[in-house]
């Protein structure tokens, strides 16, 4: 069946877009100028494949897929010249840049800013002139930069980035000696990694894949890494980056050169740190397997495609990282002529999940192809050109696979074709959250699905006596909550370390002493070491005092002394108030924490009377003679919080122990003095008084005082 040709034309409905396939005839040659009216380059040979089945195995059922939408236009012609060894690449903003080697074997270039008008052809302004070239190639970066390579074979490659309609000077790759095959990809922190073939004749002939890489802000390539450096030789190197911002190259090993000889497809996993992981061999088969193509999808899986000239076909395998499963190897049954080489070129793209490739038939017609993983086979999904081709380009953009191409017979011309793809939603990536022991996070540790280039921000929770010591992973420092961007897979984890905090001094107790101007007070507070907190560095001792009677909330810290010190004087305190007082620890560790506050050592509620005296006289009657010690004291100043209700008077025979001590009175507690009368004549008699308070409370003895010599 003759194919038909389409264009896409959107058609708005509530609720969706809906795409109509419209038939045109195929558009005559187009005039390119400079003028606004023939500026856009014309849609022409637009094509799809003949009618077929579009289910995975090929047949019409329920797994039947609507046919892509193919448009194509085109970029050159009607100039003299030769143009081919395109590159194409788009944007995030839908912005699309061709470039090609034109005439004067310069590099010439169109851009469409989303979608808008074509800008005419120029040619990259001050670029190196090289006699040939083989190979183009551009990515993209996160601010809609294109990066661009191109190649002289054995001798050069010329790198420039284009960003809002202008170039940065172009400037030579740092490379040795220079085989043909080129490419670059951008990673995700914007550094562009260009991988190509360099060849040692020193001392013997050997080739080695070396990638070179420049950051957002650099101007020139550095850091060249060999990633090969065997006895083999390696060469036809490409490149691709994967969501955790890795490289993987897959390159062709000349193992043995026989007859026959063997030539082994290989790949090399980069890390983000540019250590190689590892390296596999993909397909070791006799005969050529030539220029290796690798890209990596959403999921990260690995799918490498090259053509093999001795079954005269192309190859695929893919490969899972994260089970280092391998598929079977899969044709892509398109058919492959060995002469000439160029019919050897093929390009392969990912796009989210999916993988395409776009490869030529021995008859040099152009084909789009799509990868099904459930049975590890290609389809072909469009007819890419009408007309025989030499070389092109594939890159996958937002909603449409982008071929440039060029013609095989008539050199002047240069198309792009877009076959419509499933639109790709934001990427999504994975976080994983862990904690350490002592404590959580928010979000909770787990694994999380976050779109590529958003922010996540993790906040570290710590339980009670922990605290967060640090973040690891793909976070670093203390800080409490820690941010990461999106750009790649990343593991963050929170790690806690306890914090000291010692147990409470012990046994606290008040010992209150009346100043020397009798009106103020010092309270002695004392206290014993934990045995618990053996072993812990402490710092100090901190004093907290409250008023009797006063809720703990009214604790109020009055000092410090150092962690040998196990007393503190509290002076100058009025004597109308009583008080209460607790100590605590502190560690010697910048992150640790008081200790609780010992138990409460509260003033003694009722104080003895002070100045107690005791004075014996004699009083002589008619008949007798009477004995009387007169007793007397002062109230106690340290009394004044309470209502002293009456004060007990205690005897004993002087010389007796003090359990001897009889209750022998009580007065008042507003009297001061008191007769102990009609006592034997001659015995000696030692006196203490005991305050008591309005509630019944007992103080302590007052000093003793014993009989005085006999007073007439």
């Amino acid at each position: 069946m003759t194919p038909q040709f389409f264009k896409e034309t959107n058609v708005r409905r509530p609720g969706k877009s809906i795409r109509i396939a419209a038939v045109f005839a195929i558009v005559a040659a187009i005039a390119l100028s400079a003028s606004p009216e023939t500026n856009d380059p014309q849609v022409s040979n637009a094509v799809k494949l003949p009618d077929r089945g579009w289910g995975a195995a090929g047949t019409n059922g329920p797994d039947q897929e609507a046919p892509p939408i193919v448009e194509t236009i085109k970029l050159s012609g009607n100039q003299a010249g030769n143009y081919r060894y395109p590159g194409v690449a788009e944007n995030k903003n839908g912005d699309r840049l061709v470039i090609f080697r034109g005439p004067d074997n310069l590099y010439w270039y169109r851009f469409c800013k989303n979608g808008a008008t074509w800008s005419a052809p120029a040619v990259i302004a001050g670029q190196p002139y090289l006699s040939e070239h083989l190979t183009a190639d551009i990515d993209v970066d996160s601010d809609g930069r294109f990066h661009c390579v191109w190649e002289q074979p054995g001798s050069a490659v010329v790198y420039a980035s284009f960003l809002d309609g202008r170039w940065t000077a172009p400037v030579n790759v740092p490379t040795g000696r220079h085989e043909y095959g080129v490419s670059i990809a951008v990673r995700s922190n914007d550094e562009a990694v260009v991988a190509n073939t360099e060849v040692v004749f020193v001392p013997s002939l050997t080739k080695d894949v070396v990638i070179y890489r420049k950051g957002k802000n650099d101007t020139q390539f550095h850091s060249p890494t060999n990633l090969t450096g065997d006895a083999a030789s390696s060469s036809q190197a490409w490149i691709a980056v994967d969501p955790n911002n890795h490289m993987w190259a897959a390159f062709k090993d000349e193992l043995d050169p026989g007859p026959p000889e063997i030539l082994a497809v290989s790949i090399i996993h980069v890390d983000q740190n540019n250590r190689v992981v590892e390296k596999r061999t993909v397909s070791q088969e006799e005969g050529w397997s030539f220029w290796p193509q690798v890209a990596v999808n959403s999921e990260g899986k690995v799918m490498t495609a090259w053509p093999h000239s001795s079954s005269g076909d192309y190859w695929s395998r893919l490969y899972n990282p994260a089970t280092k499963a391998e598929s079977p190897l899969a044709p892509l049954k398109t058919g492959l002529s060995t002469s000439p080489w160029c019919t050897f070129f093929s390009r392969l793209a990912a796009h989210g999940k999916d993988f395409y490739m776009a490869a030529m038939t021995p008859g040099r017609t152009l084909y789009l192809l799509k990868y099904d993983e459930a049975s590890s086979s290609w389809s072909r999904i469009a007819q890419v050109s009408d007309r025989s081709v030499e070389t092109f380009d594939l890159y996958s953009g937002s909603d449409k696979m982008l071929v440039v191409w060029g013609g095989f017979d008539d050199p002047a011309d240069v198309f792009l074709t877009t076959v419509s793809a499933d639109p790709l939603g934001p990427q999504q990536l994975t976080l994983t959250i862990q904690a350490g022991a002592g404590g959580t996070t928010n979000p909770a540790p787990g694994s999380y699905d976050y779109d590529r280039d958003g922010s996540v921000t993790v906040t570290a929770v710590p339980d009670f006596a922990f605290r967060l010591k640090e973040w690891s992973g793909d976070a670093s420092g203390d800080a409490a909550s820690v941010t990461v961007t999106m750009d790649r897979d990343k593991t963050l984890k929170a790690n806690f370390a306890a914090i000291p905090i010692p147990k409470p001094p012990l046994n606290s107790t008040v010992a209150t002493e009346l100043d020397v101007s009798q009106t103020t007070k010092t309270n002695t507070l004392a206290w014993a070491a934990n045995p618990e907190n053996a072993g812990m560095a402490l710092k100090e001792h901190w004093v907290y005092r409250k008023r009797a009677g006063e809720p703990d909330s009214e604790f109020l810290k009055v000092g410090a002394v150092a962690a040998a010190a196990f007393q503190y004087a509290d002076r100058g305190l009025p004597c109308d108030r009583k008080f209460a007082y607790r100590v605590t620890a502190l560690p010697d560790d910048p992150y640790g924490k008081e200790s609780a506050g010992s138990s409460v050592a509260a003033e003694v509620s009722v104080f003895p009377p002070l100045a107690l005296t005791c004075k014996t006289v004699s009083n002589s009657s008619l008949f007798r003679t009477e004995t009387i010690n007169a007793i007397s004291w002062r109230a106690n100043p340290l009394n004044e919080p309470i209502t002293v209700s009456q004060y007990n008077l205690f005897r004993k025979k002087s010389g007796q122990p003090d359990a001897e001590y009889k209750l022998i009175a009580s007065v008042a507690g507003v009297i001061v003095e008191y007769q102990d009368r009609k006592l034997p004549a001659g015995e000696k008699y030692t006196y203490v008084i005991r305050t008591i308070d309005s509630g019944g409370l007992e103080s302590a003895n007052s000093n003793p005082a014993g009989t005085s010599t006999l007073t007439p």
